[in-house]
């Protein structure tokens, strides 16, 4: 059989599937439906999900349409981000698109901050949800990496710093530009933490996480 959908696909299959309606395309039925069901984006469908929007702050506040949660964004981008239906995956705020026929994700900071393949974005804070502007920036392979949140396995809650059982020390280290710094072996917990920070202004500069960190804290002194 030939899809009508105008593909000019053909499909093989038994009279018994197509009476009974379990063949009824090439395909292309269950990808509308899954831009329906899963997304919302549906491209006119009168079934279309909307994201609810909260007018009353300087900023962009929008609800997401699979879990209800809150992102940010800067009033001057509402007009570009409007017309898609927008969920949160794995802390990212994303809408699927299906315009070639395959599924993918525009994620919402590079759609706002227009970056071509390639082009990295950093969240400065590690808040996915947040799209403003301010709280975004270009990076790289080796930036974007410096400003990584601390690791599940961590167990001393300071990147870079471990205990060394070997040794009866405290360690520290930095990975930066393809090769491990190792900044020694310390007694005191709070030398090594000394040490790994100190080498995070040297090679990371703004991009260090801890400078992330203190960031937050000095913007939550200035709301206070």
């Amino acid at each position: 059989c030939e899809c009508n959908c105008g593909s000019g696909k053909e499909v093989i299959a038994i009279t018994a599937n197509i009476k009974n309606g379990t063949v009824r395309s090439c395909g292309c039925l269950a990808i509308e439906n899954s831009r329906q069901l899963l997304t919302g984006n549906s491209y006119g469908h009168k079934n279309k999900k909307y994201n609810e929007y909260d007018y009353s702050k300087e900023y962009g506040v929008g609800y997401t349409t699979n879990n209800n949660h809150e992102f940010y964004f800067d009033w001057e981008d509402y007009d570009l981000i409007k017309q898609y239906t927008w969920i949160m995956k794995d802390g990212y705020i994303v809408t699927n698109d299906y315009s070639d026929g395959k599924r993918k994700f525009i994620r919402m900071h590079r759609l706002i901050m227009n970056a071509h393949p390639g082009t990295l974005i950093d969240h400065r804070k590690h808040e996915k949800h947040d799209n403003r502007k301010e709280k975004l920036r270009n990076s790289d392979i080796n930036t974007n990496h410096f400003n990584h949140e601390i690791y599940k396995n961590n167990t001393s809650g300071i990147s870079g710093v471990s205990w060394d059982a070997e040794s009866g020390r405290w360690r520290a280290r930095l990975w930066a530009y393809g090769k491990m710094h190792h900044l020694g072996r310390f007694e005191n917990f709070e030398d090594a933490v000394k040490a790994r920070q100190e080498a995070e202004e040297n090679y990371f500069g703004e991009f260090s996480y801890n400078n992330s960190v203190k960031e937050g804290i000095n913007e939550l002194q200035q709301l206070a």
